[in-house]
């Protein structure tokens, strides 16, 4: 051949067609300059982007371009060590095979090509790649001093540090958004295989699992399963089933072909780990994570972390869908929303109600709570308007239905959350009304599952909010018609464990419904149906917190339905197994007030029922403990309502207890403090008649104090505000038993009262009063015994007034009504204290009453039956005063029969033994009432001595009383009979003081 090639045998050549022609090779060896115009060809008409010319395996490779380092990770196919590269002089990080083979080769080989095609930011870079002399391959990497997503987020231990983790999550998002669009998906993205550096960089590392889905060619064979690391459901497993266990979609557990919505999912995995700080699936061994993942969802990340915000949680939901057509199309739309979260716009995967939208402004806006509560009724308002707007046609269009949706939505759900803390459910009133209207003009035909669940949720609101108003009827009536859809809905999905859960609380809403209108028994069957909904769901998922809680409240419930049957002894056991769950709960989750405002509701129950078994010193401590917890809530939240009503029960049920101990003083600075706090709530929301029972409780609380410490005017004062109050409440709701049971306690202080000033026509007007209310209570839940016990103490009542005007006869009659009714009490359960403590009152009164009937021998038997009974309980409750000081009158009592009867000799022990308990009880000397009463039998001990001649004996006894007389005229100035006690007293001193010593 000879002269030039053409232009045209020279791009043949360049793109290899004349190759083999030997004649042109020897021409092109020959002629130079027909070799630079091939290689001019070359380069003008090669295309850089075009596989063709790739090398078909690593070349081999100078080991002295490196120095080596040590090992710092390995893996199952192969290890990375630090390096330093001596051309460039720069670390990388350099991974080399260990597992030698065709597949193994070509799996290693893939993986780096693939990695150094994805040149971003967030994905690791590769530098080179090659093949050591020994026929090892390898290839480099940037080196990024920092640690893994898993390990940082392990650091992070509040939900506010993990949630500043957000960048590094939607920099993965990005990163894969770039991998999506050059058709490779990873298969095994896991906060492990992320890197944060010291400097912020997100880095997307090992890509070994990767797969090209345009490539054309088929993908190495995979090697036995093995677990790379370890084998938890958290490591990385080759063979036929590529990835973690722990972050990965259902198709890719059952080993389906993947796309890149299997990579969508595992990102929305490793957002779930950042908020929650546990991954979705934590099972211990691969095998149990493959089963949990191909069986079901994992735990709602609502459930374990109720501080996410529902943005995200829709978000994670979205990319975490079971079915994969239901995720995000690409991991580019997922980063979008996290981007849209992050710069405060609106999350496309979340749909949006007009509540949502008014709880992000108010989120931004965060005012003063007057403010901030005439926002939220300006937003019902809204509300209102907007759905009458959308419903207005006769029938409602497609998108009209959709929008009441959400609407509907937003007023069972978010406004209602919004509205109850703040104490102004009141508001919600047109808004409830509204939601259930909707529901009433649709055909129950055309409503679908979700459509009818709001519908019992609309249902059992607006009954909260008839409640919250007085209507116990009304409200009865939709908490029924909500508990009829939801055991509707659970007898077509009774695996749905969600319609369950409706199902319990409308069991409980309706039994606290029924409980108000008197029929404890239908109650006591409505919490005992949730408890029993809610051990059922916690049997299915026995690590659920939730289920926990659920459990626990419901086991309060069904503890304080049997203490208002007097079944004290089965109620403290539901109050401390619940105590248990919510002690567990804070544990657990011990940042969250949530669970320490449950706690402190338990630590309260079981105060309560201890309290009701005698066991008041230990009930105090409960209180207290209780207190603590109310006051520690309050101060990280203080217009949080929920809160501010656990600490006012907490003092008022602290004052019952010290009341109780006699700690007086202590006893009405607790109930102050539960004054101040719930007026400050009632007059927030003054419609909420709940709110107005909890101020009259107050009153009561106060005004019994004020008697015992004889402020007889301060009494009346408190009692009669707490009647004003009960009336009212009445006049909303007349079937309300707990409104009747307040006006009921308001006539007996008053009556109380007038019987110490002495107004017996007064006294017995109330008492009357209280009897009418309590035959009332009884003629509706006539088994009741705790309602039998105030009818028995009402003829009590009226028998003492009776008997201060003379009518001994009647007042007999009405006793022994009393009496009679505790001793068949007792006799049907002998270990309730109340029961017991009645009938031991009742043989004091009939006692006196025959003493003052002049008929001794029945007066006797009766102090002697009280004092048997007395006796017995003061060995059960050593520390309580009260009982000791029951047990010190009682012998008293038979002291005074003996010395009428002529037995002075008798007598002495009687009143010596009564002595002998106060003194070791060292009666405090504030409290008037026992200590007018250490006086009186103090000075009944100087009578029988003095009769029996043991003058000196007598005129220490009579000298002790009128110091003790002295010391109570001080206390309480304006006893005017007291200046009569001193000066008979004084007498009596100074009579015998002249007398001859014996």
């Amino acid at each position: 051949m000879s002269g030039h090639l053409d232009e045209n045998q020279l791009l043949e050549l360049s793109v290899g067609l004349l190759a083999e022609d030997p004649a042109i090779e020897a021409h092109l060896d020959a002629c130079n300059d027909c070799r630079h115009a091939l290689a001019r060809v070359m380069r003008s008409h090669v295309d850089p982007t075009s596989k063709a010319h790739d090398l078909a395996t690593f070349p081999p490779a100078n080991p002295d371009h490196f120095l080596l380092g040590d090992e710092f990770a390995r893996g199952g196919m192969g290890r990375i060590r630090l390096a330093r590269d001596l051309r460039l002089g720069r670390v990388v990080a350099l991974k080399e095979m260990l597992v030698d083979g065709p597949a193994a080769r070509a799996r290693f080989e893939r993986e780096a090509r693939i990695t150094a095609r994805l040149q971003h930011p967030s994905i690791v870079q590769v530098h080179e790649a090659g093949m050591w002399p020994t026929g090892e391959r390898f290839y480099a990497m940037t080196w990024l001093e920092g640690r893994s997503l898993d390990a940082v987020v392990a650091d992070a231990k509040t939900f506010d540090a993990r949630l500043s983790l957000l960048p590094n999550v939607l920099a993965v998002a990005d990163a894969m958004a770039f991998a999506h669009a050059r058709g490779v998906i990873h298969r095994d993205l896991k906060p492990k295989n992320v890197l944060v550096g010291v400097y912020g960089e997100t880095v997307v590392i090992d890509w070994g699992l990767a797969k090209d889905l345009s490539a054309d060619f088929d993908e190495p064979a995979p090697s036995p399963a093995v677990p790379l690391s370890g084998g938890s459901g958290q490591t990385t497993t080759a063979g036929e089933i590529f990835g973690t266990p722990a972050y990965m979609p259902q198709e890719q557990a059952l080993g389906l072909t993947l796309d890149a919505s299997a990579d969508v999912y595992a990102i929305g995995a490793m957002l779930y780990h950042v908020l929650s700080g546990k991954p979705p699936y934590a099972q211990v061994a691969s095998n149990q994570t493959l089963q949990a993942v191909r069986t079901g969802p994992p735990v709602p990340l609502s459930a374990l972390e109720p501080h996410a915000p529902p943005e995200l949680i829709a978000l994670v939901d979205r990319a975490m869908a079971r079915e994969a057509a239901a995720r995000y199309p690409s991991a580019r739309e997922l980063a979008e929303d996290l981007r849209r979260y992050q710069t405060g716009r609106l999350v496309g995967a979340h749909q949006y109600s007009l509540g949502q939208l008014a709880r992000r402004w108010l989120a931004r806006h965060r005012a003063p709570v007057t403010v901030g509560a005439l926002a939220l009724v300006l937003i019902t308002a809204v509300a209102v308007i907007s759905l009458q707007r959308i419903f207005r046609a006769e029938r409602l269009a497609e998108e009209r239905r959709e929008r009441a949706e959400d609407l509907i939505g937003f007023m069972v759900g978010d406004l209602h959350t919004t509205l109850r803390p703040i104490g102004r459910l009141d508001a919600l009133e047109p808004v409830a009304r509204k939601a259930v209207a909707y529901y009433d003009v649709q055909p129950s035909q055309d409503l679908g599952d979700s459509e009818r669940l709001k519908h019992a949720q609309a249902e059992r609101n607006l009954g909260d909010v008839l409640s919250s108003l007085g209507e116990s009827a009304s409200a009865l009536e939709a908490y029924r018609k909500a508990l009829t859809i939801d055991s509707k809905l659970v007898a077509e999905h009774p695996e749905n464990l969600a319609y369950l859960g409706e199902v319990s609380l409308s069991h409980d809403a309706l039994a606290v419904a029924v409980a108000a209108r008197g029929d404890r028994d239908a109650a006591l069957k409505e919490f005992e149906a949730a408890l029993a909904i809610d051990e059922l769901r916690l049997a299915r998922q026995p690590r659920d917190l939730d289920r926990k809680r659920g459990v626990a409240f419901s086991l309060q419930r069904v503890g304080q339905a049997l203490a208002e049957q007097g079944q004290f002894q089965e109620s403290q056991a539901r109050m401390l197994a619940a105590l248990v769950f919510f002690e567990d709960l804070a544990r657990e989750d011990p940042q969250n007030p949530e669970r320490r405002f449950d706690l402190g509701t338990g630590l309260v129950n079981v105060g309560r029922t201890r309290n009701l078994r005698g066991d008041v010193a230990g009930a105090a401590v409960q209180y207290r403990s209780a207190l603590a917890l109310g006051q520690a809530l309050t101060e990280v939240d203080p217009k949080n309502t929920e809160w501010q009503k656990l600490l006012a029960g907490a003092h008022s049920e602290l004052g019952d207890a010290l009341q109780e101990l006699s700690d007086l003083p202590g006893a009405i600075a607790e109930y102050r403090a539960a004054t101040v706090i719930d007026e400050r709530l009632a007059a927030r929301d003054p419609t909420n008649a709940l709110r107005s029972r909890d101020v009259s409780v107050d009153y009561l609380q106060t005004a019994t104090v004020l008697a015992r410490e004889r402020d007889v005017q301060g009494a009346v004062t408190e009692y009669r505000a707490a009647l004003a109050n009960a009336q009212a409440l009445e006049a909303i709701d007349p079937a309300n038993q707990t409104n009747l049971a307040d006006l009921r306690a308001s006539h007996i202080g008053i009556g109380e009262q007038m019987f110490v000033m002495e107004n017996n026509e007064g006294a017995l007007a109330a008492f009357r009063a209280a009897l009418e209310v309590d035959e009332r209570l009884l003629a509706k839940d006539p088994d009741n015994g705790a309602l039998q016990v105030k009818v028995f103490n009402e003829h009590g009542r009226i028998g003492k007034v009776l008997a201060s005007q003379g009518d001994l006869k009647g007042a007999v009659r009405e006793t022994l009504v009393m009496g009679e009714g505790h001793a068949a009490l007792v006799k049907k359960d002998p270990s309730v204290f109340d029961w017991q403590f009645g009938l031991s009152f009742s043989h004091q009164q009939l006692a006196s009453i025959y003493f003052l009937q002049r008929d001794f021998p029945r007066a006797l038997h009766h102090f002697r039956e009280r004092l048997a009974i007395d006796e017995a309980l003061a060995l059960q409750f050593p520390d309580r005063l009260d009982v000791q000081e029951d047990l010190a009158e009682a012998h008293s009592g038979v002291g005074d029969v003996l010395f009428e009867q002529g037995h002075p000799k008798d007598a002495v022990p009687a009143y010596r033994r009564s002595m002998e308990i106060s003194e070791r009880l060292n009666v405090a000397a504030t409290d008037v009432g026992l200590l007018g009463a250490w006086v009186t039998r103090q000075e009944h001990l100087g009578d029988a001595l003095r009769a029996l001649k043991a003058f000196a004996e007598a005129r220490a006894e009579y000298a002790a009383a009128l110091k003790r007389a002295l010391r109570l005229i001080e206390l309480a100035p304006q006893e005017k009979g007291l200046v009569r006690v001193v000066a008979q007293l004084e007498a009596k001193v100074k009579k015998l003081s002249a007398a001859p010593a014996k």
